[in-house]
């Protein structure tokens, strides 16, 4: 009687699926997409326990990793989307300060011209606050 249960729960253990630590593809699951430096960083639907929907990055990096001087980005998609994919990335930065990272996203604004999206990031770091300033076009 103990094999079986032991076989009925061994069985029940390796075929359950843990959504949770699922590994996540780092392309983007959906239209809109930033590529930064070769990688495709965006949102993917994430399902709770309970069965809600919501979004998650596709990638931890946060918004100083991605956009620093000399960083070659582009966007696909809706330009109002990848924005909020940006703003998600700042959100990162913030995480990450906070457990004792050395930069944070103080403001960030942006907006959209002639297809391309124009940023100016406020970074209050650790070595010392400047402000970046850049455009993401369109991915060709």
């Amino acid at each position: 009687m103990k094999l079986v249960i032991a076989a009925a729960l061994f069985s029940f253990i390796s075929f359950a699926q843990d959504t949770y630590h699922a590994q996540v593809e780092k392309k983007c699951q959906e239209e809109s997409c930033l590529v930064a430096n070769g990688n495709e960083i965006g949102f993917y639907s994430f399902y709770a326990i309970d069965g809600r929907e919501f979004k998650k990055l596709n990638s931890g990096a946060n918004f100083t990793d991605v956009f620093y001087k000399g960083s070659k980005n582009c966007y696909r998609g809706n330009p109002q989307t990848v924005v909020a994919i940006m703003q998600a990335l700042s959100g990162n930065n913030e995480r990450d300060y906070y457990q004792g990272g050395h930069a944070l996203v103080e403001k960030l604004t942006t907006s959209i011209s002639d297809g391309a999206i124009e940023v100016v990031a406020q970074i209050d770091s650790d070595y010392g606050g400047y402000v970046l300033r850049f455009s993401t076009p369109a991915c060709r």
